[in-house]
């Protein structure tokens, strides 16, 4: 059994990666999120919430985990209680919103691979996902460098559904 348990679809091109979750169960840091440029389990960027306290995105290479500062914000976040997950990347640029939030704007340090998967995982947690979509961000939206900038999250009147082969596969 491995720690983070990945499901995942193809991410053709990944501007915003939305979810809906609950941490319903753990014994410690109870995390719960989303990952995206998946090339093989031990190689991703995931963004996850943990009753530790935080959200964070971090970096799977080639099976070790970084967890930059720049990539982490304070967030109280309760066991049972739902949560919305936005992701927005372009480029290297990521920005991340939790309940309509914008918590993280953050550059990524080297380029995303040309192909790659999304998908949702825990660690040291159970979880109920009541909502997972892929959409396009108009060419003309752009992300912000710095929370504090002028930055909305995407609606779905701002987005377009992707189609097929982008179907979530469980």
């Amino acid at each position: 059994i491995r720690d983070y348990k990945v499901t995942g679809v193809q991410t053709c091109a990944l501007p915003i990666l939305q979810a809906k979750f609950k941490s319903t169960g753990g014994v410690q840091y109870k995390s719960v999120g989303v990952c995206f440029d998946q090339v093989d389990p031990a190689n991703f960027v995931g963004v996850y919430l943990s009753v530790s306290g935080k959200v964070q995105l971090f970096h799977r290479e080639n099976g070790q985990d970084t967890y930059p500062e720049a990539g982490m914000a304070v967030l109280k976040v309760e066991q049972g209680r739902d949560y919305a997950l936005q992701v927005a990347v372009v480029g290297r640029q990521v920005n991340v919103w939790v309940d309509d939030a914008l918590l993280i704007a953050y550059q990524l340090p080297k380029e995303r691979p040309t192909q790659g998967r999304v998908g949702l995982w825990t660690y040291d947690a159970s979880a109920e996902f009541s909502q997972f979509r892929l959409a396009r961000l108009p060419a003309s939206t752009p992300l912000v460098a710095k929370v504090g900038e002028n930055a909305q999250p995407r609606s779905e009147e701002h987005t377009s559904e992707l189609q097929s082969p982008c179907n979530l596969v469980c």
